[in-house]
């Protein structure tokens, strides 16, 4: 996983352009933009889901905790990526870090409702 903090969209083309020189799975989080994920066969982005925003501290951590339950459960790179964004966004409506955390089952049903 790399994290890096992008300033501008030449920024980001540089470190995709680098990540599709990588033999490994490679994904990184974009915070409001969402994710991009890259295999040796595929590339994709999914997009963030819209919440009002109140306090990033612990969004980085949820989005790769909900990410590796996905991988855990088996589920695609896509629809771990997809619930990583949604337990990413859901931190992120609340003060402090896990506030705004919700269980899987409420974590799923906001996902359906978007």
């Amino acid at each position: 996983m790399i994290y890096a903090k992008i300033e501008n969209s030449e920024q980001e083309k540089r470190l995709i352009d680098e990540l599709k020189t990588s033999k490994d799975k490679n994904w990184y989080r974009r915070l409001e933009a969402g994710c991009y994920i890259r295999t040796k066969n595929e590339e994709f982005n999914i997009p963030a889901y819209k919440v009002e925003v109140i306090d990033t501290t612990g969004a980085g951590d949820s989005f790769v905790g909900g990410f590796l339950t996905g991988m855990v459960k088996g589920w695609s790179l896509r629809e771990s990526g997809k619930f990583a964004n949604a337990v990413g966004a859901l931190c992120v409506t609340a003060l402090g870090a896990t506030t705004g955390v919700k269980c899987f089952g409420e974590t799923i049903k906001f996902m359906k409702n978007q």
